[in-house]
């Protein structure tokens, strides 16, 4: 039960099973407290003289020996150590233990939380590392700068809107802004002005890195820089023009810096943002944008820029539909990040939620139920509510109707509209048209009428509705909604102008998934009053668009329609491409899910 292990040239006696220690333990602490402080004191004096002991195992006899002062100094420099070889959850719970042992001095102690914060970051625990840093920011500490102190405001800020706690990032941000000396905007119009009047003083500038040898950063420039930067990313699903107005001050304040790794920051975000707002308009102009600095040798030596231009490009990818880039895209920023950095789990964790609505949108259904289970394994224990929220909607979508779980779906969408982030549109609008998905699959499609157009009045006046994706994602939940009610009413036309009214809109969209929508809505439609022909050449259309951007589950449920309206042999052979997509998918109910996805067609009682 005891075991020796060669330590250098002494000898270390080890039991060797952990409840045997325990139970010792336990025992000698009741009958011979304080004689076993003695030995613990012997033992760490002991362990200290031979120079090759580690300072968590010196921490512990000390500990247990209540010498405070010794258990302290090398509960601190195990923490370290801990950090240092990326063991982040140790390193918290040591930082947590020297706070706790106390006999620190005061400058020591708020040090000790930032690397507390620090460590809570880099394990995922963004929300509580957002408190310690604003703890440590305010602790009454005269040792602690300036500087380092709005720096803890700034990571603070950025862990709290990053995970969807608006009101505490807010907070934080109102009283970190002047620190750097910025400020809010109070009210809509007054953001609005200025940021047409730093839009009016990039418009001249030109999209490019500032050359080496220039003149270095300021501290306090650099500073007021990220800070910009962490409004930008942190209110982007929030509050999206206040966003904007900071990344124009920021994209000037990069662009006039000299440092190129922050310049390329703001600049690729910019190209992402283009493609965001003005869909396929932007895309040709994007792409050279982060081709452009990526061929640059500055860019290529810093893994966390390389990493941050792979996250744009996927988003770009994405919101032009092109899903299977977006995927290769993020999944490479995810590596780049994971292996190479530290202190990017913000990053990280955006990255692998925005991944799992690719995979949504490319219908690989098992891949995305195991994304979408890790997801909330890890926010069960670190909490995310911005991630919580899009993989509660997959497992209430695609993920639980394949296996017509449809009270488990109902479940996580219930769970979804109460928990998700209450400011973030995206989340809103996801939520709603997921809710209006499952009511389709479960044939309540007056129900789901209703709620889409009381979520839509909603949605309309989003700052989010500009962007073109959610336009088309927009149009299309709007006709499905009328689609389905129409193929039950007596009287379908008003529904079916609704139909082909939001088609109109979705033609407008410069996205080809928006195209293919439009194609969709009409061909249902058609179909409805009996326009077999035209039902026939708009899905052709359809089922064109869907299979050239891979979007499987649309691909495989316009097949089916396709494959009624057709019949003969053309009609059976696209049966056989829906059903063998679905039957590899474990679908179990191709019929409900091709009510939910393709509405309509035919007229029911």
């Amino acid at each position: 039960m005891i075991r020796i292990a060669d330590a250098s040239q002494d000898d270390v006696l080890e039991t060797y099973h952990d409840r045997v220690r325990e139970a010792a333990a336990l025992e000698a602490a009741e009958s011979h407290g304080s004689e076993l402080a003695a030995i613990h004191l012997a033992i760490g004096e002991a362990l200290l003289r031979t120079g090759t002991a580690d300072a968590a195992t010196l921490a512990h006899h000390f500990r247990a020996a209540n010498d405070g002062e010794r258990a302290t100094q090398f509960t601190l420099a195990a923490a370290l150590e801990a950090a240092r070889a990326l063991a982040f959850d140790q390193a918290a719970e040591l930082f947590r233990a020297a706070l706790s042992i106390g006999g620190i001095d005061a400058a020591t102690a708020t040090h000790t939380r930032a690397h507390l914060a620090s460590a809570l970051a880099n394990a995922g625990r963004l929300h509580a590392a957002a408190r310690v840093y604003t703890d440590a920011a305010h602790a009454d500490d005269t040792q602690a700068s300036e500087a380092q102190r709005s720096e803890w405001l700034r990571l603070a800020t950025a862990h709290f809107l990053s995970t969807g706690h608006h009101d505490e990032g807010r907070a934080v941000l109102e009283e970190l802004l002047p620190r750097v000396g910025l400020s809010l905007p109070r009210g809509t119009a007054a953001t609005i002005v200025a940021l047409l009047a730093q839009r009016a003083l990039l418009a001249t500038r030109k999209l490019v890195l500032p050359p080496r040898g220039g003149p270095r950063l300021s501290e306090r420039d650099a500073q007021r820089l990220d800070v910009c930067w962490t409004a930008t990313r942190g209110l982007l699903y929030s509050d999206g023009i206040t966003s904007a107005l900071f990344h124009a001050r920021h994209l000037r304040l990069a662009l006039a810096s000299g440092d190129p790794l922050r310049a390329a920051r703001a600049i690729g975000y910019e190209a992402y943002l283009r493609a965001l707002m003005e869909g396929g308009d932007a895309d040709a102009e994007a792409t050279a944008i982060f081709d452009s600095l990526e061929a640059s040798a500055d860019i290529q030596a810093s893994p966390y820029v390389l990493g941050m231009l792979a996250q744009y490009r996927a988003g770009a990818h994405q919101m032009l539909c092109r899903f299977e880039p977006a995927l290769v895209s993020y999944e490479r920023g995810i590596a780049i990040l994971r292996d190479q950095c530290t202190g990017v789990m913000d990053e990280i964790a955006q990255m692998d939620a925005h991944r799992m609505m690719v995979l949504l949108y490319l219908g690989r259904i098992g891949e995305l139920g195991d994304v979408a289970f890790r997801l909330l394994r890890e926010c069960a224990e670190r909490p995310n509510p911005y991630v919580e929220g899009f993989a509660r909607g997959v497992l209430g979508n695609h993920v639980y109707l394949a296996q017509d779980q449809v009270d488990a779906a109902h479940e996580q969408l219930e769970l979804y509209r109460r928990h998700a982030p209450k400011r973030f549109e995206a989340h809103f609008f996801n939520c709603a048209s997921k809710q209006t998905e499952l009511l389709r699959y479960r044939g309540e499609a007056e129900a789901a009428w209703q709620q889409n157009q009381v979520d839509s009045a909603i949605v309309e006046k989003f700052p989010f509705f500009r962007v073109p994706f959610v336009k088309a994602e927009f149009y299309r939940s709007r006709a499905a909604n009328a689609l389905a009610v129409a193929a039950r009413s007596r009287d379908p036309a008003p529904l079916l102008k609704i139909a082909r009214a939001a088609a109109k809109q979705s033609f407008r969209v410069p996205l080809p998934m928006s195209n293919a929508y439009g194609h969709l809505t009409l061909a249902s439609a058609a179909a409805l009053e009996g326009g077999h022909d035209v039902a026939i050449s708009e899905l052709r259309r359809t089922v064109a668009i869907f299979e050239r951007l891979a979007m499987a589950s649309d691909l495989a449920a316009c097949r089916r329609r396709l494959a009624v309206l057709l019949g003969g042999d053309e009609g059976r052979a696209q049966q056989q491409l829906a059903d063998d997509w679905m039957a590899e998918q474990q679908i179990l109910r191709p019929d409900r899910f091709t009510d939910m996805i393709a509405p309509g067609f035919d007229r029911q009682p």
